[in-house]
């Protein structure tokens, strides 16, 4: 707490909050939150070149206030939702393709969520993922209805299976409604989140698979993304 009062009283004063700085403290709310990071090389390496790229597309005062934001958040939600660069920078080109990018985080961090609670079923359960299949939640086009293109948190869309036994719901407004399906006997996941982020009718659709093999070996797939900027 002494190091995040430190870092955003040098903001405050003028200070230019780094790429680095918003990558530690990003990383830190992950670990100290539970959101899943990805194992896949040098997170904090990735975290920064993308920062950078942000920088570099924004321009520094726009980054300045938006890394501001998130310096002051400790959830990843509040984050994604209160630190969108929509709200500072300006629209139009680059900005607006970093804009659409930011967004689908969101996709990402839920598509880990849903997919390491579905591996904690199989572990604790020892058959086979959920069966029961759900989505898309909420329904296509909700989300577009709603203020700034999101959709407002209901948690009664949540208490059901398969969102129940997968332990996942989503409490603050969020851009994408999310699916889950499961064969049969359990042996295989797939879950996709689909985002009309320009409200055009076009969905990006990211998708997460999981499968169990013989024992207790349980693999999970990479996210792969179908027009992510849509």
């Amino acid at each position: 707490m002494r190091r995040l009062v430190v870092l955003l009283v040098a903001i405050g004063c003028g200070g230019e909050a780094s790429p680095e700085m918003v990558c530690d403290h990003m990383l830190e709310v992950a670990k100290k939150t539970g959101v899943p990071i990805s194992a896949e090389g040098d997170p904090r390496a990735r975290c920064i070149e993308k920062q950078q790229r942000m920088k570099e597309k924004l321009g520094d005062e726009t980054f300045k206030k938006v890394a501001a934001c998130i310096m002051a958040k400790s959830d990843m939600n509040a984050m994604m939702n209160e630190c969108d660069p929509g709200k500072t920078a300006g629209g139009g080109g680059a900005a607006d393709e970093y804009i659409k990018k930011s967004k689908g985080t969101e996709a990402l961090v839920m598509l880990e969520r849903l997919s390491t609670s579905a591996r904690a079923f199989a572990e604790e359960r020892g058959s086979g993922f959920p069966r029961i299949a759900g989505g898309p939640t909420p329904p296509l086009g909700t989300c577009c209805k709603g203020d700034k293109g999101r959709c407002v948190p209901d948690p009664s869309l949540w208490s059901e299976p398969p969102w129940s036994d997968l332990d996942f719901s989503i409490e603050d407004p969020h851009y994408f409604s999310y699916e889950y399906k499961a064969d049969t006997d359990g042996t295989s996941f797939t879950a996709r989140a689909y985002g009309d982020l320009d409200c055009d009718g076009t969905y990006s659709t990211f998708t997460a698979s999981g499968t169990a093999g013989a024992g207790s070996a349980i693999t999970l797939g990479e996210v792969s993304r179908q027009n992510p900027l849509e």
